[in-house]
């Protein structure tokens, strides 16, 4: 996870760290943020970052730096080694942050929001209550109140910002702090600091905020461009009206986003506020004029009922939850590598090479039988269970249900669309549409599959359905397991069928290069590791059988039979 945010010493690394970074990852960091920056300027807005810190550094650093060791912040069950953040509450640390804060302000004075996620994600504050290993931090340390160590922290943040001649708010927060942990450090801050979006005051750090950005965990699991945008609408409605002096009102759009984003911003902006008409009517009206704009005013209704039919789905979707978060299919599909694991009978027995497509980006330390076992994400078990799976499967059967009207709306209106560039963002949508349904039927397989697996244990055994002959007896385990691997062969072709051509990205977000694919994010070559599941789940079919003959020779089970497979 600290990979998918930017720390301030991974751009702006102080002098005593330079050998430790790699020049190559600070490079590339800066020549990202220039273009951003860039933009913005143009814009004549402004900008935040969202970051993690403390964050862990290079083991290097601490060897040649004993007294920088923090807190220790992995989480073990998905980490083989430990890692360590900087100690905040010492002088020399406190300096590296005000020379990296004041480097970073002074090329990018625009910045005037920081915002640090912590405890989390690689970073963490020595001694508070939640850090993934258990309370820890320097000994010498220990007793210094939270508040005074905050409050020193915040501190040298600012210097370095008031050394660049311009000045920010500063926001730390988390999930994870205790109600004496957040009154002792909001007693003492700065004026502007904020903890938790909160300051000493009682006030939220922004007054509004608008996003229209996808993330790796959104239900939209890694397809582009379909975030309905009516939240969005609401939300800017409120980050785009006249406020006080001082307040903060924040937009996120991604680049995904960028051209749909802009059309709803310059539609909000020329709404009539003073209209008679209810904000409902008018936002109806704001949505269809930008439906009517990008996709022409013939389609735009079809186009409204598709992005109300996203919507649907993303909260059918969002009841799948993982941890309070609506996003347990969309990590586990990315973490578990879903997509390229190969639904076999005897999963331990694949070997090293029918695993090398999806094994390096299974997100997990544990042991072979567990990383075995579809359903073991992030070094934990989930979608456990007959009420747990059966909950999932039908929360994703709503979804698809849902998508598939949208895409049933677009292409009728593809037919009655008489412009070439509008047809082809209709046909884009729907194609973008029919690949997620894929990986959701993907996921619902997945989980599906692993439950059958769960219980293959259990002998079930049954007359053929159709009584067409009478000495048959079926055992049920088979039928199960090879019915829901069939379908996932078929599932699996056709999610080929749509990304053979997609060189591009437009339907299935993934890294440009195969030393980019990462954990979060599949590589340049989808469609080849698609194929090779599919070879090895066709080279092991025959496996049903020999496990589970569909045939029985007997009109039960024999004793011994029984006793073997229980």
């Amino acid at each position: 996870w600290s990979q998918g945010s930017i720390g301030l010493f991974r751009v702006f690394p102080p002098p005593e760290l330079q050998k430790h970074i790699p020049a190559e990852i600070v490079q590339t960091n800066l020549k990202y943020l220039d273009e951003i920056v860039e933009t913005i300027r143009k814009a004549g807005l402004r900008c935040t970052l969202e970051g993690k810190e403390p964050l862990w550094l290079p083991e290097s650093v601490y060897r040649e730096h004993p007294r920088w060791r923090g807190g220790q912040c992995e989480l073990g069950r998905i980490t083989t080694k430990p890692y360590f953040t900087p100690a905040i509450d010492d002088p020399e640390v406190l300096d590296l942050y005000t020379w990296t804060m004041k480097a970073w302000c002074s090329r990018y004075p625009e910045f005037d929001y920081f915002f640090f996620w912590t405890n989390d994600c690689g970073s963490g504050l020595p001694w508070s209550t939640y850090q993934y290993p258990g309370v820890n931090g320097p000994s010498r340390h220990r007793l210094i109140n939270p508040g005074t160590r905050m409050r020193k922290w915040f501190e040298a943040l600012n210097k370095g910002v008031s050394d660049a001649g311009v000045t920010a708010r500063l926001n730390i927060a988390s999930f994870s702090f205790t109600p004496a942990e957040l009154g002792a450090i909001r007693a003492e801050l700065p004026e502007y600091a904020y903890f938790n979006s909160v300051n000493s005051k009682g006030e939220s750090a922004l007054a509004a905020s608008a996003s229209l950005a996808g993330t790796m965990d959104t239900p939209n699991c890694s397809i582009p461009g379909i975030i309905p945008p009516f939240s969005f609408v609401d939300d800017l409605r409120a980050a785009l009206a006249p406020g006080k002096d001082g307040e903060l009102r924040k937009i996120s759009i991604d680049s995904a986003h960028m051209e749909l984003a802009s059309e709803l911003i310059d539609a909000v902006l020329n709404d009539d506020t003073n209209s008679e008409k209810s904000w409902i009517s008018r936002k109806a009206a704001v949505l269809a004029q930008v439906a009517d704009k990008l996709y022409s005013p013939n389609c735009s209704e079809a186009v409204l009922d598709a992005w109300a039919s996203i919507e649907k789905a993303q909260i059918a979707i969002s009841q799948i939850r993982q941890r309070g978060i609506a996003a347990g299919v969309a990590l586990s599909m990315n973490t578990g590598r879903w997509l390229y694991r190969p639904l076999v009978p005897k999963p331990l027995e694949l070997t090293q090479e029918e695993k090398a497509h999806y094994e390096p980006y299974l997100f997990s330390c544990a042991s072979k039988e567990m990383d075995a076992n579809l359903c073991f994400i992030l070094g934990k078990p989930i979608f456990i269970g007959d009420g747990v799976v059966w909950m999932t499967r039908w929360a994703i059967n709503d979804a698809v249900g849902t998508i598939k009207s949208a895409i049933s709306a677009l292409d009728s209106a593809v037919a009655k669309c008489a412009n070439d560039s509008s047809k082809k963002r209709l046909e884009l949508l729907a194609k973008r549409l029919k690949t997620w349904i894929c990986v959701l039927e993907n996921a619902r397989l997945t989980i599906m599959y692993q439950h059958a697996l769960d219980i293959s244990r259990i002998p079930r055994f049954g007359a053929n359905h159709l009584d067409f002959d009478d000495n048959i007896t079926f055992d049920q385990r088979a039928l199960e397991l090879r019915k829901i691997a069939r379908e996932d062969l078929d599932n699996t072709m056709e999610l080929i069928e749509l990304l053979k051509n997609d060189e591009l990205g437009d339907l299935f977000d993934r890294a440009k290069t195969k030393q980019e694919e990462t954990v979060f994010k599949y590589g340049p070559d989808i469609v080849d590791c698609l194929k090779r599941k599919m070879d090895i789940m066709l080279d092991h079919w025959q496996e049903y059988e020999t496990l589970y003959p569909t045939s029985k020779v007997y009109e039960f089970e024999p004793e011994e039979s029984v006793n073997s497979s229980q």
